[in-house]
């Protein structure tokens, strides 16, 4: 089993700040996004981490999600 109470950084700083541009293979209208979020464990009662689901979730006007649909 990993051990996830360290830090680990997702990217080197050789990969930071460069952007990859793909042609796509299928014609569909969907996205995928994937990110590394702290470790949390320790202060699961207080959820910290559902800021990043209202974020994104939110449906309102000139929200993120707004803008990705």
């Amino acid at each position: 089993m990993p051990n996830y109470s360290e830090p680990v950084h997702a990217f080197s700083e050789a990969n930071l700040g460069q952007i990859a541009r793909y042609q796509p293979v299928k014609d569909t209208d969907s996205v995928e996004i994937f990110w590394v979020l702290p470790y949390m464990e320790q202060e699961f009662r207080s959820n910290p981490l559902s800021y990043f689901s209202h974020l994104i979730g939110h449906e309102g006007e000139n929200s993120l999600l707004s803008y990705l649909k």
